[in-house]
């Protein structure tokens, strides 16, 4: 009997409870990455699962994985095929014991249930979470406030980093894998014209931890900084990493409980609250299943359906998805994502709020947009913040409205994000800027930009 270590969001040695498993089998191991077909077709708004950044930066994490792999004598193998069909395949031809990190997704979760019919023999481990077990279970809490309550209540405490142990026997590739193709060569080449280089592995990550966290580090301003627009030193840049689980959350939250002074509480706290965020919507779509992939999200099946795609919306999904809407605190938030597939958390909320609000489009071509360009796409935190912003997720008060223009205007008085991404308006200052949004009062044309296809909901009605 083979033990195959399906990888999936756990690309790491350290803090791995699944190593550990597969060392203890007493079997030949054999390490494998399977690349679903599906996740390379366009969805219902018409983007795939891997836009050239986000590719590009899990190329590296399984390059830096095999790297490190090797050093302990074991073969990473990678493939593109449907996961069901491949191992329901592999048990018909050998005996198979599989082992995987528990399933977040409700998509996941079927292709464990299929496989289990099928006999195939399957054991789960904690790679994602900070905690062991849920909280609330079937009763979970309705808001992250009584999430956050409930932690607090019980004492519950994030379990410790597992010990690692890599198995010492390991299996030969069967012959007939080899048909399938490889999925890390298909994403070296989607990423062959990656423009800006957001490096991913565990090799990295563990040194990005650290630097975030030692003398001089982003941690010692996060709590001032993590609003910010601009450059990479206002957060941790951590959330690629730990979205393809080349660096442990335990592990990170362990290093904050090793700090020792020399840092003010409020930055460490304002942290961890950003993953106890992540904690709380991956437990919540365990829960809660394909509901929040659903429009209606967690509100229920009752209610209305999405607003028709007339000739007017679907010029607004274009214009959006060209980053060319003609309102420039969307545009530039746009233009940064499609080019680095990074934006900064403020930036991300705003486009949110204009797609859900002002746009009244599906939220969930919006993430959908999002799971295409984003490097530390995570589907938990993803979608599960869109359904929040749009008003069908855990945020019961209809969902967070942004004042876009006041946003701007507050986080960026000087308009310096607006004039690096749109190099249309970079001759114009901080105040044209802002008057574009009112093509009546805007004193400077910028004849290669756009008028805004349609005015903030805090505008409408103003007189001209």
């Amino acid at each position: 009997m083979t033990t195959v270590l399906w990888l999936r969001q756990d690309l790491r040695l350290h803090d791995h409870a699944g190593w550990r498993l597969a060392a203890q089998a007493g079997t030949p191991v054999l390490a494998l990455y399977v690349l679903p077909p599906a996740y390379l077709a366009p969805g219902p708004a018409g983007f795939d699962r891997f836009g050239t950044e986000r590719a590009g930066f899990l190329a590296d994490t399984l390059t830096d994985l095999k790297h490190n792999l090797a050093g302990h004598g074991i073969s990473l193998h990678t493939v593109i095929a449907d996961p069901v069909s491949l191992f329901i395949d592999w048990h018909a031809r050998a005996p198979l014991r599989l082992l995987s990190a528990a399933a977040p997704a409700w998509e996941e979760q079927q292709w464990f249930d299929a496989l289990q019919r099928h006999g195939v023999h399957l054991e789960t481990y904690e790679s994602q979470p900070l905690l062991e077990e849920n909280v609330g279970s079937e009763d979970f809490p309705q808001s992250f406030s009584r999430f956050r309550r409930v932690l607090e209540r019980e004492a519950l405490q994030p379990a410790p980093p597992a010990t690692t142990v890599m198995p010492s026997q390991h299996a030969e590739q069967p012959g007939w894998l080899g048909q399938y193709p490889d999925a890390l060569d298909w994403l070296r080449q989607r990423a062959a014209h990656r423009r800006h280089h957001h490096t991913g592995g565990e090799t990295v990550a563990l040194q990005a931890l650290t630097d975030f966290v030692t003398d001089g580090g982003h941690l010692h301003h996060y709590g001032d900084t993590r609003a910010g627009l601009i450059g990479t030193g206002f957060s941790s840049q951590l959330s690629g990493h730990f979205s393809t689980g080349a660096l442990s959350v335990r592990q990170a939250w362990q290093r904050l409980d090793e700090l020792q002074g020399g840092i003010d509480n409020r930055h460490i706290h304002a942290f961890r609250q950003e993953l106890l965020w992540r904690e709380f919507f991956h437990w919540s779509m365990r829960v809660h299943g394909q509901a929040p992939f659903r429009y209606r999200g967690l509100i229920g099946p009752r209610g209305s359906k999405p607003a028709a795609m007339t000739a007017e919306r679907r010029l607004f999904w274009t214009r959006f998805c060209e980053g060319c809407t003609g309102l420039p605190v969307i545009d530039a938030c746009l233009r940064e994502l499609f080019a680095t597939g990074w934006l900064s958390n403020r930036g991300r909320q705003w486009l949110a709020s204009f797609l859900c609000h002002e746009l009244q489009l599906d939220w969930r071509w919006g993430a959908e947009l999002f799971q295409h360009y984003l490097v530390d796409e995570d589907v938990a935190s993803n979608w599960g913040n869109w359904a929040y912003v749009a008003g069908v997720g855990h945020d019961r008060r209809g969902g967070r409205h942004f004042d876009l223009l006041a946003q701007s205007r507050y986080r960026d008085p000087q308009q310096a994000h607006i004039r690096q991404w749109l190099p249309e308006l970079a001759h114009l200052d901080a105040e044209q800027i802002m008057d574009w949004h009112w093509p009546w009062r805007a004193s400077t044309a910028a004849a290669d930009y756009p008028p805004p296809m349609t005015a903030p909901v805090s505008l409408r009605g103003s007189a001209a």
